[in-house]
């Protein structure tokens, strides 16, 4: 079965990766050009990584709202140039790029917190029962008549229409 993290845990991750992007940020001010080279290569890697893992298919029958794909397939596409010169302008220019990511971060972050919260605000009107809580995330409770206990992944739409959650 997939393991799929509810929004309150994947917005735990993001903020632990960011304390240890910080923490690796600061390191590399005392570092020479060769590691601090080697330690970009290896945060393009793992970049690299999350875009490859965000284009396979999910098990998951939920997918994010038009306007969230949207603004997630504009923030995949977001990496820095890599600088082509030694030029004091390369270096300021590569700074004020950093910057700019870095404000994208911020608000991406408090965007996902605004939406981690009113995520749990639609659960609550929802009902907040177990059965919601496994329709939210796509799966459905497995009933005492079924072989097996657990739960199974299923999409939204199928599991609104078994169960009569929405």
């Amino acid at each position: 079965m997939e393991h799929t993290l509810t929004a309150v845990e994947d917005l735990t991750e993001v903020a632990s990766r960011a304390v240890a992007a910080e923490r690796d940020a600061r390191s590399v001010r005392w570092h020479n050009p060769t590691a601090v080279r080697k330690a970009a290569a290896s945060v393009r890697d793992s970049l690299d990584d999350e875009r490859t893992a965000l284009s396979r298919p999910s098990y998951s029958g939920l997918s994010p709202s038009p306007h969230m794909a949207h603004q997630l397939e504009l923030i995949t596409r977001l990496q820095p140039p890599l600088p082509a010169d030694a030029s004091i302008g390369t270096a300021a220019q590569a700074e004020a790029d950093a910057v700019a990511a870095v404000t994208t971060a911020r608000i991406a972050l408090r965007a996902a917190h605004l939406a981690v919260l009113e995520a749990r605000v639609a659960a609550l009107d929802a009902g907040d029962t177990d059965t919601v809580a496994a329709a939210i995330r796509g799966y459905v409770p497995l009933t005492s008549a079924t072989p097996s206990s657990g739960m199974y992944r299923v999409s939204a739409r199928e599991s609104v229409r078994k169960h009569g959650t929405s």
